[in-house]
């Protein structure tokens, strides 16, 4: 074990040949470099840069589309559509047409009480109020 570590220490101190040295720092700094390319940049180099973008968002929306359809059905599911039966519709439209008239007539005797108290106090009437 001991010899080792002498050997190891010794092998430590050996340095290359200067001429080496010089021919390979100029046989490496010689060579052509390549740059580094990701794998999504080759392959916006090879398809197009623009179409890629252009068809990762087109299938993006389409899949954000399809997930909250999906959802949607999950959470609304077949309660939904017994909501749509029309005879539960036209009920609910004929209330609201008899709750409209009932806010109406109570509009127009409003007005008729104010015309009838401004005719006793003796107060003049507007052009609108004579009509009623």
């Amino acid at each position: 074990m001991d010899n080792l570590e002498k050997q190891l220490t010794k092998l430590k101190t050996i340095e290359p040949n200067g001429i080496y040295k010089e021919r390979s720092r100029a046989i490496i700094l010689g060579s052509q470099q390549v740059p580094y390319i990701g794998v999504l940049q080759r392959l916006a180099d090879i398809i197009g840069s623009r179409t890629l973008a252009v068809s990762a968002g087109a299938l993006s929306i389409a899949l954000i589309i399809g997930a909250l359809s999906i959802l949607g059905n999950r959470l609304m599911g077949p309660s939904l559509a017994s909501n749509f039966d029309k005879e539960n519709i036209n009920k609910e439209v004929e209330e609201f047409n008899f709750q409209f008239a009932q806010v109406e007539y109570y509009e127009n005797s409003a007005k008729k009480i104010e015309v009838a108290l401004k005719k006793t106090s003796g107060e003049p009437l507007s052009a609108e109020e004579l009509s009623l």
